[in-house]
């Protein structure tokens, strides 16, 4: 999927939600983003050991996804960042892809095997898809 932005295009509403800062485009494109602080090193409800794999020499952590304020009309682009870290040294990768809803499922990659437990990591989220 691919964006070309309209120049001719101007914001057709901002708003913040929660979280969230969202823009719809006159032309139908839709942005929105957040920095969303995840403290937890596992998803809850479910058992530590489905959530903390190895990775060769790595070891994930899932941390989980984040809803997004509005619905896309397809799956949207979403680019992510470590944006900050109280658990030492690491970095963030998918696990799962996203949906019209959600973003994708990422994970918190270090190299010990310890779950984020007593710390967490906030992780900037940005996506970038097609509201009509």
């Amino acid at each position: 999927m691919s964006f070309v932005y309209n120049v001719d295009s101007s914001p057709y509403s901002t708003y913040t939600d929660g979280e969230w800062t969202v823009r719809k485009w006159e032309d139908g494109t839709l942005e929105c983003w957040c920095l969303h602080h995840f403290t937890k090193g596992y998803i809850e409800g479910q058992s530590s050991a489905t959530n903390f794999e190895h990775w060769g020499t790595l070891y994930v952590c899932r941390l989980g996804r984040v809803n997004y304020p509005v619905t896309f009309t397809s799956v949207p682009v979403c680019t992510y960042s470590l944006d900050g870290n109280d658990s030492g040294v690491g970095m963030i990768d998918i696990v799962t892809s996203g949906n019209t809803s959600q973003t994708p499922l990422v994970g918190f990659v270090r190299p010990v095997d310890t779950l984020l437990t007593q710390a967490g990591c906030t992780v900037g989220f940005h996506a970038i898809g097609r509201w009509k």
